[in-house]
């Protein structure tokens, strides 16, 4: 299985996070954004912005491990 979701629309989620993380990545038009939902935070995620998708997708494994959001 790909650490990441196969892209739909520009976005992607990373797999296999515990219960209440998501880490979703924006493919916009020129940059793209990173979402890390936490659990106990709701829809209130910490949003980045990068260049790319590969550069998002890899500061959001950055933040699954800085986390330990891995299941």
């Amino acid at each position: 299985m790909s650490a990441w979701t196969k892209p739909y629309h520009g976005v992607q989620h990373l797999n296999g996070l515990r219960a209440g993380f998501q880490i979703t990545v924006y493919d916009r038009d020129g940059f793209a954004e990173c979402l890390v939902f936490l659990p106990g935070h709701g829809f209130n995620a910490k949003r980045t912005h990068h260049a790319d998708a590969a550069e998002a997708r890899a500061h959001g494994e950055k933040q699954a491990s800085e986390l330990e959001a891995r299941a």
